[in-house]
Formats: C-alpha cells, sequence, structure tokens
C-alpha cells in the first residue's frame, strides 16, 4: 500500500487572526491545494514545533530517498535500515 500524500511545499504559519481570548494562535500547515492540518487552539509551544516539523516533512522525505539513491554504498548498513524503515512507515508499508 503506497499511501499518497498531498505533494509539498507545505508552509507553517501562525494564525494571529483566530487567536482566542488568551490571545494565542492557532498553528496552520498548509500545502498549495490547502490546509493539512490545524493545531487546536491555545496550543503549547511544543505543539508548534510539532506542526513545524510536519510542514518540513515532504521535503525531508524528499531529501531522504536522494541520499539513499546517491549515497547508499557510503552510509553504514545500520543507516540504510534505518532509512529504509521511516519511508516505509512515512508511506504506510511498515
Amino acid at each position: 500500500m503506497n499511501t499518497k500524500h498531498t505533494p509539498g511545499p507545505w508552509s507553517f504559519y501562525e494564525d494571529k487572526a483566530s487567536a482566542g481570548m488568551n490571545g494565542e494562535c492557532i498553528g496552520i500547515v498548509e500545502s498549495p491545494r490547502g490546509i493539512v492540518c490545524k493545531t487546536e487552539e491555545s496550543c503549547p509551544l511544543e505543539t508548534m514545533a510539532n506542526a513545524r516539523l510536519i510542514a518540513a516533512a515532504p521535503e525531508m522525505l524528499e531529501a531522504l530517498k536522494r541520499c539513499l539513491h546517491d549515497d547508499a554504498g557510503n552510509l553504514e548498513p545500520e543507516t540504510v535500515h534505518l532509512a529504509m524503515e521511516a519511508i516505509k512507515k512515512t508511506e504506510g508499508n511498515e
């Protein structure tokens, strides 16, 4: 099963216009096709960091695939294994 995700690039921004009564922001991860995910209102800094990580996911996946394609012969076997497992997990093939 090769799950398709919304194509990148994805971007992250804080939606200050939707801020709650306490002034905290809602984090939004967006693609050219629309919103990928939204954090809860009044979310802690850790949640915003998670949203930034989610926003970087398509580019990180592509970079990992290119590293394996270009440099697999120069990498430690354990590194190749970890990279391949991460790609499988990302694509729903675990």
